[in-house]
């Protein structure tokens, strides 16, 4: 950290001979008579190498390389402060209009959207609690009685399944729902004490039942848990129609009924229009409030997740590594639905840590930092064309690289049979062991790449290798700095067959070495052994570590919700499309 103006000070010495020329990165220094130097350089984000060479006047070559690390950012990767790890919208959620409500018709057997996840749940309402009771009292025409429901019918299977037919939009703080229930029937009944006991019908039909009502979502900061809560309901009957239907009334009476039929009417849509449908938006909110917004709330809140992910060595023998991950709901934000672009935006604050293993101090896992540029920060933007976006921040990534290296997941012991169909024979080498030791965790890095691509940077990797060459043996330490393209990927985990995210290496596109010690007897083979480390081995390596880790894409089973939803309804997102760009991988897909 600090500022990335630095100065490289040095000695170069030669007890032989006189050094006549010496270069740092490729451009000349000049040095004092004692050999000492010092050159100015601007480090950049992530890797810096600095490689050196030196030419004394037989014509004799030295040469070596160096690197460092430099961000103005670091997160702290002790485990007894895992919230101090952490970093801001690790993983940012975007669920679009058309992953709430992307419109009819809606398959109820596979839901793809919010909206028939709700017509589902609403598809259970119980209304039975609005029949039967004392009823309204009714005083007019010299009649006392009171009104109740004797029976309700709600829904039509021709249209949407049976189904209410439901549409989602995003309101400030939640979500609005309107609901249509078709063919609305009920009938109600007079219950006559005075002048004589008896009944008089009453035939309600509707086209309709119109429901509006607003669920709001709220996080709290301090629990990370999400309440939800069912408001502002009002409920419609639409064209409603009243008629008498049948009666037990003696015949003056029946007169008395039939006189007074518009007068009785009228008290029944006062009813209707009031009490009953007061009645029914109590209900619809209690119900809706217990079905879908507790559960809701709680479904939402199983994003929150702390959990040990065991990662065994990646190539060759090692110890198995620990990851411990941490994600925690840190934003819960809507955007309304004016036009298509409304949505919900969850970002999860998210850490990987693991126990330290290697004996090498650093500040921590390197940051972004807005490749260096304060104006620029690192944000979630989405793309608004996909049901779904995730994006993955690029410092999370990072985490998980660094977790594994702090907690000595690449300190490996890799034999011949790591590499697959390569036939050392053919290059004279047999008996090959390799054991390998990281100075510095890889890290990623997007600002310096070209759009779209990931780099990875692995400075100053020790390595010890023992082989036979060509009947000679051969035992050499050198110290190796890469930057290879990297990418992240879906990949099945086979244990759980749940998908998960991969990190995994391509190919080098920089690779620079130094050998520090080589055994006696192979000395004069320094150069050749340097090619094929650097030709064959490295890259056989780096192909090996295609995945470097894993971890599972968050996802809320749907069908704790109720019981109507289907077995195995997830929020899930059925990646169709990987994309990084400005700190973030973008993961596009569609509700699965």
């Amino acid at each position: 950290d600090g500022s990335a103006d630095i100065q490289i000070t040095g000695t170069i010495a030669d007890e032989w001979s006189k050094i006549t020329k010496f270069e740092i990165n490729g451009e000349a220094v000049d040095f004092g008579a004692d050999g000492s130097f010092s050159v100015p350089m601007t480090a950049k984000l992530g890797m810096n190498p600095i490689m050196w060479k030196a030419e004394d006047d037989a014509g004799n070559i030295s040469e070596g390389i160096q690197t460092f690390y430099y961000s103005t950012k670091y997160y702290p990767d002790d485990v007894a402060k895992p919230d101090d790890a952490k970093v801001g919208k690790a993983i940012a959620l975007w669920l679009s209009q058309g992953a709430l409500d992307a419109g009819p018709p809606h398959d109820h057997k596979a839901p793809k959207d919010f909206a028939t996840i709700f017509e589902l749940v609403l598809g259970t309402l119980d209304f039975s609690s609005l029949l039967g009771s004392a009823g309204v009292p009714f005083d007019l025409l010299g009649i006392k009685a009171g009104l109740q429901i004797k029976e309700l019918k709600l829904g039509d299977p021709s249209v949407n399944n049976g189904y209410p037919q439901v549409g989602l939009t995003v309101v400030p703080g939640g979500l609005n729902i309107k609901g249509k229930i078709n063919n609305f029937s009920a009938t109600a009944s007079l219950v006559i004490t005075s002048p004589i006991p008896g009944f008089q019908d009453i035939v309600i039909t509707g086209d309709w039942l119109s429901i509006e009502m607003d669920l709001f979502l709220k996080l709290d900061p301090a629990t990370k848990q999400v309440t939800a809560e069912a408001k502002n309901t009002k409920v419609k009957i639409q064209n409603l129609k009243i008629q008498l239907g049948g009666n037990n009334l003696p015949g003056w009476l029946q007169s008395v009924v039939v006189g007074g039929t518009n007068l009785i009417i009228n008290f029944v849509d006062q009813f209707l229009n009031g009490i009953f449908t007061g009645l029914i938006e109590q209900l619809i909110q209690s119900q809706v409030q217990s079905l879908l917004g507790d559960t809701l709330g709680s479904a939402l809140s199983q994003l929150n997740i702390n959990t040990d992910l065991p990662l065994g060595p990646f190539i060759g023998d090692g110890d198995p590594v620990v990851l411990k991950l941490g994600l925690s709901i840190g934003l819960l934000d809507f955007v309304p639905t004016a036009t298509q672009q409304g949505g919900i935006l969850i970002g999860l604050d998210g850490g990987v840590l693991a126990e330290k293993k290697v004996p090498y101090a650093v500040k921590g896992a390197l940051a972004r930092a807005g490749c260096l540029d304060p104006t620029k920060p690192d944000t979630f933007v989405s793309g608004l064309k996909y049901a779904i976006e995730a994006g993955l921040a690029e410092d999370f990534a990072g985490e998980l690289l660094h977790a594994l290296w702090n907690g000595g997941g690449l300190a490996l012991n890799i034999g011949e049979s790591v590499l697959g169909g390569t036939d050392l024979s053919s290059f004279g080498v047999s008996n090959l062991a390799v054991t390998t030791d990281f100075l510095l965790p890889p890290i990623i890095n997007t600002c310096y790449a070209p759009k779209g691509s990931l780099r990875a940077q692995i400075g100053d990797v020790g390595i010890n290798a023992k082989l036979n060459f060509s009947g000679t043996p051969v035992d050499v330490d050198l110290f190796a700095s890469l930057e290879a393209t990297a990418e992240i990927k879906a990949v099945v985990n086979p244990t759980t067959g749940g998908t998960e995210l991969s990190f995994g290496l391509k190919g080098i596109d920089f690779l620079e070495m130094e050998i520090v010690k080589i055994n006696e007897e192979a000395k004069f083979l320094k150069d050749t052994f340097k090619n094929l480390i650097k030709g064959i081995l490295v890259p056989q390596l780096t192909g090996s570590l295609g995945n470097l880790g894993s971890f599972p894409i968050p996802e809320i089973d749907l069908s704790t919700l109720s019981p109507a939803i289907p077995a195995g309804t997830l929020l899930k997102l059925d990646i169709q499309s990987i994309d990084p760009s400005g700190g973030y991988v973008y993961l596009r897909g569609k509700l699965k």
